[in-house]
């Protein structure tokens, strides 16, 4: 969907033609059957139905809501009533995920996924600072689904430099958050070597 805009930022297509694709990949991403608002990992793309066994994946559910809040972004910048409505489609698909269901207390970390059939997390948890989890966690925390503590918990991979430390962790983010159900998130980092701001704003 983000290339679809994209497409239109870059004078590819004209606003109508972005809408009506977006209108349909956002059709069919309502229709696909969901767990606590994540999509599972596949989908027979015919009829939409889950293939093999069902499994949550907290890094593809990350990326996407990130995605999501990224193109609602981009329409809310239209006047055009349809991309005012596809822009609502969007947030409620973004309100509705919710990442505590994959939070380790005991480890103060993420799990790599969740088995629904089981009702139980992954074992193993995303515990890299710098890693492809953290935009789950950018939104799990903003959202304050999970405690913004566990920030600090994951651990960064060092490497000397002519004898100086190249990357190192930081403190728990700060969080300024209201009622979920009216938030829109924002994150953002200076640079990798600091504890990314983390904002909900209404």
């Amino acid at each position: 969907m983000l290339s679809v805009q994209a497409m239109q930022d870059l004078g590819l297509a004209d606003e109508k033609t972005t809408l009506d694709r977006l209108e349909k990949t956002l059709s069919t991403i309502e229709a696909l059957p969901k767990y606590r608002g994540h999509l599972y990992n596949w989908y027979d793309t015919r009829t939409l139905d889950l293939l093999g066994h069902p499994y949550i994946s907290t890094v593809d559910s990350g990326n996407l809501v990130l995605s999501l809040i990224a193109l609602k972004n981009a329409l809310a910048g239209s006047s055009d009533p349809k991309a005012e409505e596809l822009c609502k489609r969007v947030f409620v698909l973004i309100d509705r995920t919710d990442f505590s269901f994959l939070y380790n207390p005991k480890r103060r970390l993420l799990s790599i996924g969740y088995d629904p059939l089981e009702n139980k997390q992954s074992e193993n948890c995303y515990d890299l600072l710098l890693s492809e989890a953290r935009s789950a966690y950018y939104f799990a925390i903003a959202k304050r689904q999970i405690p913004p503590e566990c920030w600090a918990s994951r651990r960064v991979t060092l490497w000397p430099v002519k004898r100086l430390t190249c990357i190192h962790a930081r403190p728990a983010p700060t969080v300024t958050a209201v009622p979920p159900s009216s938030a829109t998130v924002t994150a953002k980092s200076s640079s990798v070597l600091n504890t990314p701001e983390v904002r909900v704003e209404k």
